[in-house]
């Protein structure tokens, strides 16, 4: 009788492992597809998208410019926000951005962001505490930009061609992969 029912709880427990390394293999597929699609989609977008010299902004302050003044110094990294966005899409980012202008200097980064009214961009800034520029454009400025359609936030390195390099779309599951990125434009941006 106890080999009968040692034989029942060794049925289950390997029909369990079973199920169990099934699913494993079958969430791994998922996330190497998701991981494919998301390398397409960053490379669909690069070099493709052009940035306007008479880009105007607004600065935390107030005061505006245009873009052509920002990458006038070189290479820029900006990060590309609306408010519509989620915030845990870009919460990583932003800290991982914070990192990254401690090592290639804050005006080397910069954040782009569609907010309604300034003082939602000022409000934004003090809650995430953002040392590094921040710069609110109208969402109109970008309807022809179809890395927009996606309503995700993105980064991009823009220099004096106006040409949006390396455009990369985060994903929170993935931050090896985010950080990957980050430490190829480091070398960029030095």
């Amino acid at each position: 009788m106890n080999s009968k029912k040692n034989s029942k709880i060794l049925g289950i427990t390997l029909l369990i492992f079973i199920i169990s390394a099934c699913q494993y293999s079958s969430k791994k597929k998922i996330n190497q597809d998701d991981i494919r699609d998301m390398l397409i989609l960053n490379s669909a977008y690069s070099g493709r998208t052009v940035i306007q010299d008479s880009l105007l902004l607004t600065e935390l302050n107030g005061n505006k410019t245009s873009i052509e003044n920002l990458i006038k110094k070189g290479p820029t990294l900006f990060l590309r926000l609306t408010e519509n966005n989620c915030n845990t899409c870009y919460e990583q980012e932003i800290l991982r951005l914070e990192k990254l202008s401690e090592l290639v200097g804050i005006n080397k980064i910069a954040l782009l962001v569609s907010f309604s009214k300034q003082k939602y961009v000022e409000i934004f800034a003090r809650n995430y505490n953002i040392k590094f520029p921040i710069y609110n454009v109208k969402l109109s400025s970008f309807y022809y930009n179809k890395i927009e359609e996606l309503n995700q936030p993105y980064l991009f390195v823009l220099d004096k061609s106006n040409v949006c390099e390396n455009i990369f779309i985060p994903n929170s599951k993935y931050g090896s992969i985010s950080q990957s990125f980050y430490d190829k434009i480091k070398r960029r941006l030095e």
